[in-house]
């Protein structure tokens, strides 16, 4: 399990999110990039049973500094379609250049499962 702070500045407050974070390598996730201020946790998660990967990313700015905030993953491999969990209900999506672009409010968070 991996787990990585980013964000996009500046927005107040910001360095008290990610210190004591460095960037990681996940397995099936080539890039991940805050396109709006705003700061994301990213957690790799693995499914034995199913041999598959899974990405928690949640906004972790502050809700006194930030509202929504926009994310782009990208992953790599052969997958072409994931399955985003939001608020408990699933929704498959096709990757646009294997990418996948999601707005976040404050402390929401989704559960990525690329196929």
């Amino acid at each position: 399990q991996n787990s990585t702070v980013f964000y996009k500045a500046p927005f107040s407050g910001y360095k008290q999110h990610v210190s004591g974070f460095e960037k990681v390598a996940f397995h099936k996730l080539a890039k991940y990039e805050a396109l709006t201020a705003g700061a994301f946790l990213v957690t790799e998660m693995y499914d034995k049973a199913n041999g598959r990967y899974g990405y928690f990313v949640v906004n972790v700015a502050e809700p006194a500094y930030s509202g929504s905030s926009t994310v782009k993953l990208t992953f790599d491999g052969e997958e072409n379609k994931v399955q985003v969990w939001d608020r408990g209900t699933p929704t498959n999506k096709a990757l646009t250049k294997k990418t996948l672009t999601l707005e976040l409010g404050v402390g929401q968070g989704a559960f990525v499962i690329p196929y």
